[in-house]
């Protein structure tokens, strides 16, 4: 009897080590999962792996030594999260293709009866237009300001490299990665340069002072980095790219820096602007844990879906071991439904009595997840980061019904609040400080980025029936419109009846002070009209397409011999429009 009590003692201790054990296989998983975040191994799921794994700033060790601001926020952990952030990615494409994504045309300031097309202003036109299509040897200019707003929404800083010829002269402009650019502090005294500003409607040239910033990138060679130096757009110093060094006048450096073009979103005068979505950046790393969590449900699931329990007795070795490799290959997909059975070995009473097992079903569904887990929260970030940006939820897929009326309202206020500030801010650095750089008179001609038409079709018409009544529109300004509304080519017409406003044109035909050979190139000359006898009336012929009335007109003695021929020829040539018209409609 005591043999067999000991027997059984000893069973229990295996079977407590034994548990003991998968309870120290789970403490050592969260241990190993733990530790990789704090700067260990990683763990294997790789998609997730960034998200832990801070990467080095390439600039570490080196801000005191070149004399660099640090960022407020390290730039390589901004576009890791900006990398694995859906909402982020949605918002700042949105400013991309929306902000700079419409192209550009020039606006001229001057007077366009007069000025316009003169060759002078025609040829700095096409100075600026050939520049805008081609600003290097791959890329228009709306590519570059299209990567440098991912730049400059991501990071809250973007840039441009300005290359200029050995006259001076702005030549091509290339997209600057800023995620290895950094700032230095400012040093030295200010230096002087000779500006135009407009006072009293004319330029004038104003010496001014101010700090230029030198700017530092990093550039990877073979196991080493080398410091490549920028000066600031407009910066009139010689700058070595090697060393940084301020060169003095008439020493020539080893390699001339080229120019940094920095843009940023201000923030409370610092030299690093600061990204829009910074006073939300716990939502956006919130709600990729949050879509993380829902992803290792299906990885690490550890509960399944039902038990089968087993009272009155004990577990066998058995039950035991399949328990021990359930919890180790429980986790992922095929192991979804995987049922746990459990055996029991009956615990004995006494010599007769041997006792009972009670098996038991038990449902562990309420204990697992089956659905969407922070729903409620996925949704709050969302909009959180989108309130940011100002942006409506059509523009980045959320809206998933919306009728023509509700999508115009948004575009309505996405362009009012959001995307036409932006274009006119980047267009007052464009006109302020490159065209200048280029040649082209910023008082003559301005460059207008351009934005969707936000207004429909019916409103264009009802629009352009108005403007024509009151006179606001010529022939010339209608196929301006045609041309830009349904992407046509058509020619201007080069007389002056072209630049006349519509109603005053229908008039003078109507009164005969404009014919067709004043409109219609190649018809014989018009002849002058006979002068009425002194104290007599003005005659009127019938319209040219009533052919009765113009026969009896005719054979009348009502007209003379001069107005009958002179009607003779507009006949002429009204059956020569109307032949010119038929072989059209033939020919088509």
């Amino acid at each position: 009897m005591a043999e067999k009590v000991t027997d059984l003692e000893k069973a229990r201790k295996t079977r407590a080590a034994k548990l003991q054990n998968l309870r120290n296989l789970e403490i050592k998983r969260v241990k190993k999962q733990d530790a990789a975040v704090d700067g260990g191994a990683p763990p294997p799921n790789e998609l997730y792996r960034r998200a832990i794994v801070e990467e080095e700033d390439p600039f570490s060790g080196q801000y005191q030594k070149l004399r660099l601001k640090t960022p407020p926020y390290p730039f390589i952990n901004l576009y890791q999260i900006f990398e694995e952030s859906d909402i982020l990615q949605s918002c700042v494409d949105a400013m991309q293709k929306n902000v700079d994504g419409f192209g550009y045309q020039m606006q001229f300031l001057g007077d366009d009866l007069t000025e316009k097309d003169t060759p002078e202003m025609q040829a700095i036109a096409t100075r600026a237009q050939n520049f805008f299509d081609q600003v290097n040897e791959e890329q228009s200019f709306t590519t570059i300001r299209q990567l440098m707003r991912m730049d400059l929404e991501v990071l809250g800083n973007g840039a441009f490299e300005v290359i200029r010829n050995l006259e001076g002269k702005v030549q091509v402009m290339y997209y600057m990665p800023f995620k290895y650019l950094r700032l230095a502090e400012i040093g030295g005294d200010p230096v002087q340069k000779e500006v135009v500003l407009v006072r009293d409607g004319k330029p004038q040239k104003v010496t001014i002072r101010r700090f230029y910033r030198r700017f530092a990138q990093l550039l990877p060679v073979g196991s080493q980095a080398s410091v490549r130096w920028f000066k600031e757009f407009g910066d009139p110093r010689v700058i070595d790219a090697t060393t940084g060094e301020i060169m003095a006048a008439g020493v020539k450096p080893k390699i001339p820096a080229s120019e940094i073009w920095h843009f940023k979103l201000p923030f409370g005068g610092m030299a690093y602007g600061l990204p829009r979505w910074i006073g939300c950046v716990l939502s956006v790393m919130g709600r990729r844990a949050a879509e993380y969590v829902n992803y290792d449900l299906f990885e690490n699931q550890g509960i399944p879906p039902m038990a089968i329990l087993v009272s009155g007795g004990t577990l066998s070795d058995e039950s035991i071991d399949e328990l021990e490799k359930m919890i180790k290959g429980m986790r992922g997909v095929e192991n979804w439904n995987k049922i746990a059975i459990i055996e029991a070995i009956v615990e004995s009473q006494g010599l007769e009595d041997r006792g009972t097992a009670k098996l038991e079903l038990k449902s562990l569904a309420d204990a697992r997840k089956d659905d969407l887990m922070f729903g409620k929260y996925m949704e709050s970030t969302e909009k959180t980061t989108r309130h940011r940006y100002r942006m409506p939820p059509l523009y980045v897929g959320a809206a998933e019904t919306f009728t023509h009326a509700t999508a115009k309202a948004a575009q309505t206020v996405a362009e009012e609040q959001v995307f036409i500030p932006e274009r006119q801010l980047f267009d007052e650095q464009v006109n302020r400080k490159l065209l200048p750089e280029i040649e082209v008179d910023n008082t003559k001609w301005l460059f207008k980025s351009r934005g969707p038409r936000v207004v429909g079709a019916d409103n264009i018409s009802s629009a352009l029936d108005i403007f024509n009544k009151a006179g606001g529109f010529t022939v010339n300004h209608a196929i301006e419109r045609a041309n830009e509304a349904f992407g046509l080519e058509m020619s201007k017409f080069k007389q002056p009846w072209a630049n006349y406003p519509v109603p005053l044109l229908v008039e003078l035909i109507k009164s005969g002070q404009l014919l067709a050979t004043d409109i219609i190139e190649g018809l014989p000359p018009r002849p002058e009209p006979p002068a009425l006898p002194s104290g007599g009336k003005q005659k009127l012929l019938p319209a040219p397409s009533n052919s009765k009335a113009v026969q009896k007109a005719l054979e009348s003695e009502m007209f003379s011999d001069e107005e009958k021929a002179l009607y003779k020829l507009l006949l002429n040539i009204q059956s020569a429009v109307d032949r010119s018209h038929i072989v059209e409609a033939d020919l088509q």
